[in-house]
């Protein structure tokens, strides 16, 4: 199973807000591309001279009837009624509510994911330190805590708004493009055809990106991992590394353990950065092609009209940021598997340490044994080559303090 759908999976517990979210974004959807369909009558007939409006009348039958008929219907009556300038007050007044209408249930739908977003980050934290208090100490002392704390807090960030702001555009911004595409198959299957012909190319130029852009996303978190860890070492160490006049080596040390991660990082921005104009620049080209072959139509008559046409450039204009938007949560969405893959390896260790099923604290009673004795003790860490302990002998009189004094991983644990 992917990082993706495992982070997916804990979402279980935050369905109501991934519904209400999806509800409220097609909602969102609906009246943008309503607001949007209107300019195609309201330009038909409101830039008509006055008293030269002709009011619709709807056809005998219900299937012959479509939204654009309906509101060219109702838009010419107004005219006829109220006259072109108030016609063009009460449209404007109620664009605006449908706008204010479309932002509120936009709101409405980012109040439900930040419920999500945050909600999934929250239990990944809660994962990660239950799994580091089920840990061995041979396991943490392979591990670096500086490495541990890095994928506790960069790497879950960096889910939180990779991954989650990638999945929130996912639900967005298709609903918003596929909409906007039916509405342009319907004003005119020639013009949409060239975005078939764009489509594919700009879906594959993205795609590599994409693809190098993890690679480059991995190597960076770990770059990061070793910079944090080089950090806890310096401050813990302190006092050692004063002692014995050796700032100098653990700042050299840690310059180049930096640099690695400056290099790292800065390839990744300059990569993702790539990602917005290289899908805004396929996208003006696709609007230039349509603005030209959309004129020619206009001008040699061949049935569309100079306000279908601007409709259509309008629909064709929205799908460019949707574009870019999901071509950026492409990116964020490899970028945010990468460290969700680091997660997961801290997650997916193995626990070596189980709890018994019934635990029974006990003291020393007042006649019990006089001594605690130790005979030919071994341990060996996991991995390790040679045993922290080895014919280990102590014996500790009743009344007696012992203090085990040695270095890190001597076995005194």
């Amino acid at each position: 199973m992917t990082p993706l759908r495992r982070i997916l999976g804990m979402a279980g517990a935050y369905r109501g807000a991934f519904s209400g979210a999806a509800l409220f974004y097609v909602l969102y959807t609906v009246v943008s591309l309503v607001s949007l369909g209107m300019i195609i009558p309201v330009l038909d007939v409101i830039l008509v001279p006055e008293g030269a409006q002709e009011v619709r009348h709807f056809p005998a039958g219900w299937g012959d009837m479509n939204a654009q008929d309906w509101v060219a219907h109702y838009v010419a009556q107004a005219v006829s009624r109220y006259g072109s300038l108030g016609t063009l007050w009460r449209v404007s007044v109620a664009a605006f509510g449908l706008f204010i209408l479309k932002n509120a249930f936009r709101y409405i739908a980012l109040w439900h994911m930040a419920t999500l977003r945050t909600g999934i980050t929250a239990t990944l934290r809660q994962a990660l330190h239950q799994k580091v208090m089920r840990l061995s100490p041979a396991t943490m002392q392979e591990s670096r805590k500086g490495d541990i704390l890095a994928r506790s807090s960069t790497d879950v960030t960096e889910i939180e708004w990779a991954i989650l702001t990638g999945l929130e555009l996912l639900v967005r911004e298709p609903l918003v493009i596929l909409g906007s595409l039916i509405v342009l198959v319907v004003m005119s299957a020639k013009l949409t055809l060239l975005l078939v012909v764009v489509g594919p190319l700009a879906a594959w130029l993205l795609n590599r990106v994409s693809k190098h852009l993890k690679r480059k996303s991995s190597t960076a978190q770990d770059r990061l991992g070793q910079v944090l860890s080089a950090l806890e070492e310096s401050i813990s160490g302190l006092r050692i590394l004063q002692a014995f006049q050796a700032e100098a080596y653990q700042q050299n040390r840690f310059e180049q353990v930096n640099q690695g991660a400056f290099s790292a990082t800065r390839d990744v921005h300059r990569r993702r950065d790539l990602a917005s104009p290289l899908s805004e620049l396929i996208g003006v080209f696709a609007l230039l092609l349509i603005l030209f072959y959309g004129g020619r139509e206009v001008l040699l008559g061949h049935g569309l009209t100079g306000a279908t046409l601007v409709a259509y450039l309008l629909f064709f204009y929205q799908l460019i940021p949707a574009f870019k938007s999901v071509s950026m949560a492409l990116y964020n969405l490899q970028k945010g598997n990468a460290a969700a893959e680091r997660l997961f390896e801290v997650l997916d260790l193995p626990e070596t340490l189980r709890d018994p099923e019934v635990t029974e604290a006990w003291t020393c009673p007042a006649n019990g044994p006089e001594t605690i004795e130790f005979r030919n003790l071994h341990f060996t860490y996991p991995g390790a080559s040679r045993p922290a302990l080895q014919n280990f002998n102590l014996t500790i009189q009743r009344g007696q303090t012992v203090a085990l004094v040695g270095p890190s991983g001597g076995g005194k644990s």
